[in-house]
C-alpha cells in the first residue's frame, strides 16, 4: 500500500487509519478480517478489465502546482445566482482555495486532505491558521448530500469546470497556471500585519433589517466577524425562524450525521456562513448590547423548542 501511495504522490508517513474513518467503519461492518483484502482484489480485477483506464498518476502530476486563478474564479462566481438576505456568502481567496481542492478531488479521485494548498501557502502564518479553522466547515457544505442553495449551485459549476479540465488533461493539453505570491515576502517588503488580538473586540453583537424578507437578523460575532450565534425574527409579529449556534453546527458536522444536521436545520434554521466584516457599511445594521442579544436568543430558542428538547 505504501508503494501505491508513493506512486500517487502521497507520503506514506501521512497515511493514518483513523478509527472514525469511513474505511475503518466499513471494515468493521463486514464479516471476517479478509473482507478489506477481498475488496481490494475485486477492485484490481475491475481495473485490469478496463481497456482504457484513467491515468490518475498523470492527473495528479499535472495538478501538483495548479489552482484556480483569480480570473477563473471570478468567471465561475459571476454565474452564481444572487443570494437573498443581509448575509452574503464568502467568495474570497479562502473559498477559491476550497473550490480548487474540490476540483482536484473530482479529477484525481483523491482525498481532499492530500490536495495541494498553494493559495494558502502564499499567505502569512496567521492567515493560514485562520483558514485552517474554517477548512472542514466549507468542505462539509460543498460535499453534503443536501447542500444549501449557494453551495449546490457552486458545486454544480465546480463539477462542470473539473470535468472540462479532466478532458484537457487526458488529451495532453496544457493547463493555465496561476501564480501566487509566496510567504514570507522579499526582505524589502514591509512586515506583515500582526494577527488581531483576541482580547480586542473579540465578541460583538449586531442587528440588521432586511426589508425584502421583512426580517430582523441578530448576530453574535467573533473577532473575525463570523457568526457565533444567529437569530432571525420575521414579519410584523417578529416570529422566530432561526436561532442557531456555530458550536452546535460544528459538533454535528464532526459527527458526520447528515440526518441529525437536517433535523437541526429544520428546527433552528441555518447559520449565516459568511463574514459580516463590513456590517458597519450597512445602513440597517447597528451594534447592540450583549444583554439585548441574550434576551432575543433565549426567547427565540424557547419559541423554536416548545417541547424543551
Amino acid at each position: 500500500m505504501d508503494e501505491a501511495a508513493e506512486f500517487l504522490g502521497i507520503s506514506p508517513s501521512r497515511m493514518q487509519l483513523n478509527p472514525a474513518s469511513d474505511a475503518r467503519r466499513w471494515a468493521r461492518s463486514r464479516q471476517g478480517p479478509a473482507a478489506f483484502e477481498d475488496a481490494l482484489h475485486n477492485l484490481a480485477e475491475q481495473l485490469a478489465a478496463d481497456t482504457a483506464p484513467t491515468d490518475y498518476h498523470y492527473r495528479r502530476a499535472v495538478l501538483e502546482d495548479w489552482h484556480l486563478s483569480r480570473g477563473e474564479w471570478q468567471g465561475l462566481i459571476s454565474r452564481l445566482p444572487p443570494t437573498p438576505g443581509p448575509v452574503q456568502p464568502v467568495l474570497d481567496d479562502r473559498k477559491r482555495q476550497d473550490a480548487s481542492i474540490f476540483i482536484w478531488t473530482r479529477i484525481t479521485q483523491g482525498e481532499h486532505l492530500f490536495a495541494p494548498r498553494l493559495i494558502e501557502a502564499g499567505k502569512p502564518e496567521h492567515v493560514q491558521r485562520a483558514w485552517a479553522n474554517r477548512r472542514h466547515t466549507t468542505w462539509f457544505q460543498l460535499t453534503r448530500p443536501d447542500p444549501l442553495p449557494h453551495y449546490a449551485e457552486l458545486r454544480r459549476l465546480l463539477i462542470e469546470h473539473a470535468d472540462s479540465l479532466a478532458r484537457q488533461i487526458d488529451a495532453g493539453a496544457p493547463l493555465p497556471r496561476a501564480q501566487e505570491h509566496l510567504w514570507p515576502p522579499p526582505q524589502w517588503s514591509p512586515d506583515p500585519p500582526p494577527p488581531r488580538s483576541s482580547h480586542i473586540n473579540a465578541t460583538r453583537w449586531i442587528r440588521s433589517y432586511y426589508d425584502e424578507l421583512d426580517t430582523w437578523s441578530y448576530f453574535e460575532l467573533d473577532n473575525e466577524s463570523w457568526a457565533l450565534r444567529h437569530v432571525d425574527l420575521q414579519g410584523p409579529t417578529l416570529q422566530p425562524v432561526t436561532a442557531t449556534a456555530l458550536s452546535e453546527v460544528l459538533d454535528l458536522r464532526d459527527q458526520r450525521d447528515q440526518t441529525a444536521m437536517a433535523v437541526y436545520e429544520h428546527k433552528y434554521g441555518i447559520l449565516a456562513e459568511g463574514s459580516l466584516d463590513c456590517w458597519q457599511d450597512t445602513q440597517s445594521a447597528t451594534e447592540i448590547t450583549a444583554a439585548e442579544f441574550e434576551r432575543i436568543w433565549a426567547s427565540a430558542r424557547e419559541a423554536l423548542t416548545p417541547d424543551g428538547g
